[in-house]
C-alpha cells in the first residue's frame, strides 16, 4: 500500500513570500500581518495544526523574544496552543483594547466630508472590521444604514429613502452617483461647451472670451437680448454685468471720450431715475407724487444703456467680450460691458427658464447702439448671478 509523501508545509508556505513581524508599537502594522498571514493559510489550505508553527517562524527579533515567553505560559497554564489563542495573545500584545476602542469610535464618527465616495469608502471597509456588529454575519443592512449615515447631505438625501440592504450595491450607486456630479461641476467651472479653439486660447483660467464675432442665429440661441423685447434684471454687479459691451469709449459721467466712469476724474453725479435732475436719488426725489392724467396716474421714466441687443449688432463689434454666468443657478452665454446701467435678458430666454416676471414702477427708456431707443416696464427681481467665484446677490 503506497503512502502519501508527507507535505513540507514551510516550503510551501515561503513560497507565497509570507510577511515577517519585528514587534514594536505599531497597531496597524499587527493586523495588517495578521490579515496577509491568515490569506496565505487559506490560499494554500494549511491545516490549523500546522498554523501557529508557520506564523512563529515569521516573527523576528522584540516578537520572536516576546512569543518564546507567552509559549512558555501557555504550556505551564495548559492553554491549548491553537491559532485562535495565539491571535488573542498577539493582538492583545500589539493591538491593545485601547488602541482597538479608538478605532471603534472613529469608525462610528465617520463621515464623507471633502472625499469621495470611492475615499470614503476605503476608510469605512478600513474601520469596520473592529466593530463586529456592523461587519458580521446577517449585519448587512446595518452596515449599509451606517455608510449612508456618513454621506455628504446631498448624496445622502438621494439614497437614504431607498432602503438599499446590499452593501456592494449601495457602494456602487453612491459612487457613479458622486462622480457624475464631480464631472458636472468641474465641465461647469471649465466653461463648458464656450470652451473650445474658437475663442481664442487668451481665455485661458477666465469664464469669459473677446467676441469673434461668429454666427448671429448661434448667439440668438444662447440667450442673448433681442431688439424690441428686452427686460432688465434687477441683479447689477460692479462690473456692470449687461449682456453688451460699449462700442465706444465715452464716459458715462462727464460724457467725454477717451476713459469709462471708473477711470473718471470728475466727481461721481448722481442721478435721479424719476425726474433725470443730478444730486439726488429716486427715494428722495421732490416728485414722487405722480400727476393723474385722464383719471389715472402716469408712471415716471428713466434712463439705461444696452449696446448690443441682438447677435447681429455683437458680431459688428471686436470689443464685446462673451463669457459665461450663473443667473439664478442657470449657466448663460452673456456680453460683458463694464459701464452699462442694467442687465438685459431678451424675452425668450425669461420663458424658456420660467424666470417670474414683475413690472417696474416707472418706464426704462433704453439707449441703443444706433441711437435709438427702446422702452421697458418689465423686470426680473430675485435672480442672483454668480460670476467666476463672485457671487452677486438681488
Amino acid at each position: 500500500m503506497n503512502q502519501q509523501p508527507e507535505i513540507d508545509w514551510l516550503e510551501r508556505f515561503q513560497r507565497n513570500n509570507p510577511p515577517s513581524f519585528r514587534g514594536g508599537y505599531n497597531p496597524d502594522r499587527a493586523t495588517d500581518w495578521i490579515f496577509e498571514v491568515e490569506k496565505i493559510f487559506q490560499a494554500m489550505g494549511c491545516p490549523l495544526i500546522q498554523k501557529v508553527t508557520l506564523a512563529a517562524f515569521m516573527l523576528s527579533g522584540e516578537a520572536g523574544i516576546w512569543w518564546q515567553g507567552a509559549l512558555q505560559r501557555m504550556i505551564a497554564a495548559g492553554t491549548q496552543v491553537n491559532w485562535e489563542n495565539f491571535k488573542r495573545l498577539f493582538l492583545e500584545k500589539y493591538f491593545p483594547r485601547d488602541v482597538r476602542h479608538k478605532k471603534q469610535v472613529e469608525f462610528l464618527e465617520l463621515k464623507q466630508g471633502e472625499d469621495s465616495v470611492a475615499d470614503y469608502v476605503t476608510k469605512f471597509e478600513d474601520l469596520v472590521r473592529f466593530c463586529p456588529m456592523y461587519d458580521g454575519v446577517g449585519n448587512e443592512e446595518d452596515k449599509c444604514v451606517k455608510f449612508v449615515s456618513g454621506l455628504r447631505p446631498e448624496i445622502k438625501q438621494v439614497f437614504n429613502y431607498q432602503g438599499i440592504t446590499h452593501y456592494h450595491e449601495l457602494v456602487n450607486k453612491c459612487r457613479v452617483y458622486d462622480e457624475d456630479n464631480r464631472a458636472r461641476v468641474t465641465h461647469y467651472k471649465s466653461g463648458g461647451p464656450m470652451r473650445n479653439n474658437k475663442f481664442g486660447s487668451s481665455s485661458k483660467g477666465k469664464p469669459y472670451t473677446k467676441f469673434a464675432g461668429n454666427s448671429s442665429s448661434k448667439v440668438n440661441n444662447q440667450g442673448f437680448v433681442q431688439q424690441r423685447s428686452q427686460v432688465p434684471t434687477a441683479s447689477q454687479t460692479s462690473r456692470g454685468g449687461s449682456v453688451g459691451s460699449v462700442s465706444h469709449n465715452n464716459c458715462y459721467n462727464c460724457g467725454k471720450p477717451g476713459h469709462r466712469a471708473y477711470e473718471c476724474p470728475l466727481p461721481r453725479e448722481i442721478t435721479c431715475f424719476k425726474c433725470q435732475e443730478k444730486g439726488h436719488r429716486a427715494r428722495d426725489c421732490p416728485k414722487n407724487k405722480t400727476t393723474e392724467v385722464g383719471g389715472s396716474a402716469s408712471k415716471p421714466r428713466a434712463t439705461g444703456r444696452v449696446f448690443a441687443l441682438s447677435g447681429a449688432e455683437a458680431s459688428q463689434s471686436k470689443d464685446l467680450i462673451q463669457g459665461m454666468c450663473f443667473i439664478n443657478g442657470t449657466p448663460l452665454i452673456v456680453l460683458y460691458d463694464s459701464g452699462a446701467t442694467h442687465s438685459f435678458i431678451s424675452h425668450a430666454c425669461v420663458s424658456k427658464l420660467k424666470f417670474p416676471v414683475s413690472s417696474l414702477s416707472f418706464e426704462l427708456i433704453v439707449e441703443t447702439l444706433t441711437s435709438s431707443s427702446v422702452s421697458t416696464s418689465d423686470v426680473c427681481l430675485k435672480c442672483p448671478l454668480i460670476i467666476e467665484d463672485g457671487s452677486f446677490p438681488n
